[in-house]
Parts: C-alpha cells; sequence; structure tokens
C-alpha cells in the first residue's frame, strides 16, 4: 500500500478530527461569552458603527443615478477587449 492510502486509513483520523471539532467548539463559546460580557460603551459604539454603515448603504441605493443591477467595473462595448491575459499567462499558453 502507499503511504497516502496509509493515512488516509488511519483509525485515528476521526478521533482526531472530533478532538479538534471539540476545540473549536469551546473557542466559539469562549469568544460568545467574551462578546456577550462587553462593557456598554463598546456595545454602544458597535451598534452606531452599523448604523451609520446603514444610513449610507439607504444613501446610496435611495440615489436617483445609482443603478444596483450594474457591475462595478463592467466596460461598456461588448465583448471584445474585456479579457486581456497578462503576457506571462499568453507565453506559458504557446
Amino acid at each position: 500500500m502507499s503511504k497516502k492510502n496509509d493515512e488516509t486509513r488511519s483509525p485515528l483520523k476521526p478521533e482526531i478530527a472530533r478532538e479538534l471539532d471539540k476545540i473549536k467548539v469551546s473557542k466559539q463559546e469562549a469568544e460568545k461569552l467574551k462578546r456577550e460580557n462587553r462593557p456598554l460603551e463598546e456595545k454602544l459604539l458597535e451598534q452606531e458603527q452599523r448604523t451609520k454603515i446603514k444610513d449610507a448603504q439607504h444613501k446610496i441605493l435611495k440615489d436617483e443615478g445609482y443603478n444596483k443591477h450594474r457591475k462595478a467595473d463592467k466596460k461598456i462595448g461588448g465583448v471584445r477587449g474585456k479579457f486581456r491575459p497578462s503576457l506571462d499567462r499568453t507565453r506559458k499558453r504557446t
């Protein structure tokens, strides 16, 4: 058998994966507790930042000249000139 097959069929793999999952879950719980126990000022500051972002997004969406379906960097003028591979990529293909 090859070395790769031995590694994939190892009986320790599922156990290691379970241990890593337990560690990950415990870290997430610790982060959650940290967030819940933060001082009130930090929570208010974060909420204020969120409202500023929402206000800015709302202002952009309400703008008459804004079209949310238009892509940001889309060029006008069809398919030609849209994709320009770098010189390195073209050399590799030839």
